[in-house]
């Protein structure tokens, strides 16, 4: 019997081999491994001669991997250390959900927060502070309490007191008209005065008492 070491059979290798006689499917070992690894439940005839001239037998092993090519793909043989088990992962306490306290992105969309696009136009703090704006008042300046007691009058102390446009309102003389006289124009004109009159009175008593008839008679006459 022709026997193969099934662990050293890898399709595509470059192998030499010798003289095979009888059907091969006489070789259990052989045709076990190759019905294991897709060569079917194929009838094989009797052979003879050199078995790598066997056509149907070399296709089927020509779509296996070689050793050589195998370790050429540097797959790797362990995991390096650096590497988490599940195990290690699990001792560590890691979240498997959210506490129902943390917010979900659709909640705070909800919420109606700003985003800073809404504060264009605001003022920053360093804007502000190259404004130079007073941060005290200079002591010069007059605070409430010292106003309160200077006894300044307010508004309602004005109460009874006549306004511009108020005394416009009453059409009050702003100018004497000509056609009334003055103290200088009065007195030129040399009218008699009270004291003229008091001396008049007392000549006629005087005269009536010395020529009452003859007054009466010439008033008589008069009219």
């Amino acid at each position: 019997m022709l026997e193969i070491n099934k662990n050293k059979l890898v399709p595509g290798i470059v192998a030499t081999w010798g003289d095979i006689t009888g059907n091969i499917s006489n070789q259990s070992d052989l045709v076990e491994y190759i019905s294991s690894h897709g060569g079917g439940n194929a009838e094989w005839g009797s052979i003879s001669g050199n078995i790598s001239d066997q056509s149907d037998l070399m296709s089927t092993l020509g779509s296996y991997a070689t050793e050589s090519w195998v370790s050429d793909q540097g797959y790797i043989t362990s995991i390096p250390d650096t590497f988490a088990t599940k195990a290690w992962v699990s001792d560590q306490g890691y979240l498997t959900s959210v506490p129902s306290e943390y917010a979900t992105k659709s909640w705070v969309s909800e919420q109606g927060y700003l985003t800073s696009s809404a504060l264009t136009g605001y003022a920053t703090e360093s804007w502000v502070s190259e404004q130079g704006y007073l941060t005290s008042v200079p002591s010069e300046y007059a605070t409430k309490s010292w106003v309160s007691e200077q006894g300044y009058l307010t508004s309602s102390a004005l109460t009874g007191y006549a306004t511009e446009s108020w005394v416009e309102s009453q059409g009050y003389l702003t100018a004497v008209p000509d056609s009334f006289a003055t103290k200088s124009w009065v007195s030129g004109q040399v009218y008699a005065l009270n004291t003229d009159l008091e001396v008049l009175e007392s000549r006629v008593s005087v005269l009536e008492s010395n020529y009452g008839d003859a007054i009466v008679i010439t008033n008589n006459i008069l009219s």
